[in-house]
């Protein structure tokens, strides 16, 4: 898939901050843990709604690329497209959770579909307590 202009993009406040542990980064996970240096935990996951399916599709690079360094990239990027030959759903979006450090770069490559009425993109936020 390409990204075109149309594409969103946000970075969040994790960067220059640095990842000391990183959890449940596999293919279908629902939840990705994210620890840093200043005690602050973070997670990744889609925030379930009725009827919309998300789900990690990949994780592209090597977590330990991230641990131990300042994050120099720390952002997601988002397409939705509509769904041209379907049977249910309407909507699609891909959602490219992206760190870099100067040791490399990891993307966490996500995929929601829907009718069109519900949220498919997947969050990156502080975690409770």
């Amino acid at each position: 898939m390409s990204l075109t202009n149309e594409s969103e993009v946000e970075v969040y406040p994790v960067l220059g901050r640095t990842l000391t542990k990183v959890t449940g980064a596999e293919k279908y996970s629902e939840v990705v843990s994210f620890e840093f240096s200043d005690g602050s935990r973070w997670k990744m996951y889609h925030r379930q709604d009725c009827c919309e399916r998300v789900s990690l599709e990949s994780v592209d690079g090597d977590v330990e690329d991230l641990l131990n360094v300042p994050l120099l990239i720390a952002e997601r990027v988002w397409k939705s497209e509509p769904i041209v030959d379907h049977h249910f759903d309407d909507s699609s979006t891909w959602t490219f959770i992206k760190f870099a450090t100067r040791k490399g770069h990891v993307t966490f490559r996500w995929y929601g579909v829907s009718n069109g009425c519900y949220c498919e993109t997947a969050d990156f936020e502080e975690a409770d307590g």
